[in-house]
């Protein structure tokens, strides 16, 4: 999704009434007692959850019965929400007992940014929360409409497995209960339909702690789909003048030096050191390659453009946290492609490329009203 959709979502009505619904579930668990020192919490673009360190006791999906009850209360209340700005001392000072807020009160100082709290309730009252928040969020907690809880999970704080593991609560909002309704139907059925449920009981692929978390391998069933659709897209690829490629798994480190992703996503890669002292990789990407094969020989203006496409393993050191299914793994299969070509060419191959895009899924059946989202470079932060 673009920068300028993510902005559209965030200054949306629904983003600030589920913003606004995570404050309330913090509202809600300190009212109920429970012992937890808040971390962070933001709205998404289908909900909101919100990570907490549980200092005594212990929570579960059967307490979500309870604390929608009392979400639902602060919601029938229709207590204010107010916005304050607020020095780094202050709030500091406010949050002295907690680290997780001062950890954000520190990177937000560094980059200049003005500190706001939120306020549930009168401020300063007995019975209102605060939190350190930037917003924004509805004027009033009767303005959220129909909430849920959907699920609690193991969160790192800021995604490092260095860090302490919280406790996630994911939640969702909606303006009426009728869209709310739908919504958790369709996760029902997303879950019935779970590619790996699917994929177990259809005998398509599997995992194995003896070839190590993150790895996936294909049955013959599963290998027969992969290579159809691959298959497929090579074939339409092949219309619009794009052709196969075949690189090795590995490169020197030099070569990933060169491109930037030794420098920017050294924590990702995987190396290999040989006997006689040369680093290699496993191929993160495939884009270093591929542009070694065009500089394989002198080219002319007149050559271009020149397409290449490659359906190819890719191999990354993701965190086992993040680690799930096919979903993300530290070894799976792309079909990339990259076009040369001058200047005044690249409208056309972006609207091929688009072409190719339909055409495939189209086949599938799985073309509707779909938009494509095109990402360039950037100058500033090449």
């Amino acid at each position: 999704m673009s920068d300028n959709t993510n902005k559209t979502v965030e200054k949306s009505q629904l983003w600030k009434m589920r913003h606004s619904a995570e404050h309330v579930l913090m509202f809600a668990m300190k009212r109920l007692g429970y012992d937890f020192k808040m971390a962070m919490g933001p709205a998404t673009d289908d909900g909101f959850y919100f990570d907490f360190e549980l200092l005594s006791g212990s929570i579960s999906e059967d307490d979500f019965e309870k604390i929608e009850t009392e979400m639902q209360n602060i919601i029938a209340m229709d207590l204010p929400i107010s916005r304050e700005e607020i020095s780094s001392e202050a709030a500091n000072k406010l949050f002295a007992d907690n680290h997780y807020k001062q950890d954000w009160i520190k990177e937000a100082s560094s980059r200049g940014d003005t500190l706001t709290i939120y306020w549930l309730g009168t401020p300063n009252s007995p019975d209102s929360f605060v939190d350190l928040c930037a917003g924004p969020h509805v004027e009033s907690t009767g303005k959220i409409g129909s909430i849920s809880l959907l699920s609690i999970a193991g969160a790192y704080w800021r995604g490092d497995e260095n860090n302490t593991m919280l406790t996630r609560i994911y939640g969702t909002a909606f303006e009426n209960q009728t869209q709310l309704d739908t919504y958790l139907a369709d996760i029902e059925f997303k879950q019935q339909n779970d590619h790996r449920v699917l994929g177990k009981k259809l005998d398509l692929f599997a995992f194995s702690d003896m070839v190590g978390k993150g790895f996936v391998m294909y049955t013959p069933k599963g290998t027969i789909i992969k290579n159809e659709l691959k298959n497929a897209l090579v074939s339409i690829s092949k219309k619009y003048g794009v052709q196969e490629v075949n690189i090795p798994h590995m490169a020197k480190i030099d070569l990933y030096k060169t491109s930037g992703h030794a420098e920017k996503f050294a924590d990702e890669l995987f190396t290999v050191k040989t006997h006689y002292g040369d680093e290699f990789v496993l191929k993160p990407v495939n884009c270093p390659h591929h542009t070694q094969i065009y500089a394989s020989l002198k080219r002319s203006y007149k050559d271009l453009p020149i397409r290449y496409i490659e359906s190819t393993q890719q191999h990354r050191d993701e965190k086992p946290g993040a680690i799930g299914g096919l979903n993300r793994t530290r070894s799976f299969e792309v079909d990339d492609g990259h076009t040369f070509c001058t200047p005044d060419q690249i409208k056309q191959e972006v609207i091929n490329t688009i072409k190719i895009i339909e055409e495939f899924y189209t086949g599938l059946g799985m073309w509707g009203n779909h938009w494509v989202s095109l990402s360039y470079r950037d100058d500033a932060k090449p």
